[in-house]
């Protein structure tokens, strides 16, 4: 078989063109749609549910008391902030109703318990922990041992200008020989 003629494989002629288009190489790509640094710090439908849930329910609260002629009518303590237990116009006016007293009294405890769940299940609180270690270490030296940090840097002090002169030349032409 000679060189100049074409090589057939597979019953087909290697000279005519394919119908398929050839696979994309490194340089082409096909356009993929990127996301934007900002969408991760966006919450998400759910997220943004949860998050209208209080404000809701503090104006629908609001409307009811406002609109409602029961709410309206009934007789208020403005000196212990809350209506008397024996005309009070529903169970959620009682200041020692569930909801009132789980998630408003203790409320603290929900919003640092949340808080501390949070910072110890993202990915990031170890840079924020090390800057609070940081701070924390900084703030115990300098209020505990305030004299003991002052007298070490002025024990650096005379290490830089008395006695490191004496061993390196070079300094020694820039600062001189204090103290001879």
């Amino acid at each position: 078989m000679s060189s100049s003629a074409p090589t057939r494989r597979n019953g087909h002629n290697n000279t005519t063109p394919s119908t398929k288009p050839p696979p994309p190489t490194s340089t082409q790509s096909s356009p993929s749609p990127t996301a934007s640094p900002l969408t991760a710090l966006l919450p998400t439908p759910s997220e943004i549910a949860l998050l209208l849930t209080y404000p809701l329910l503090l104006l629908l609260g609001s409307l009811y008391s406002t609109l409602s002629p029961q709410t309206r009518s009934s007789p208020y303590n403005p000196v212990t902030q809350s209506h008397p237990p024996s005309t009070a116009p529903s169970y959620f006016a009682l200041k020692k109703n569930l909801p009132n007293t789980y998630f408003v009294k203790i409320a603290w405890f929900w919003v640092t318990t949340s808080y501390a769940i949070f910072l110890l299940t993202h990915p990031s609180h170890v840079m924020g922990m090390s800057w609070w270690m940081l701070l924390m270490t900084a703030t115990f030296f300098h209020t505990w041992f305030e004299k003991l940090t002052g007298l070490l840097v002025a024990m650096a002090g005379i290490f830089v200008v008395y006695f490191l002169p004496r061993a390196l030349p070079a300094m020694r032409d820039i600062v001189g020989m204090p103290g001879v």
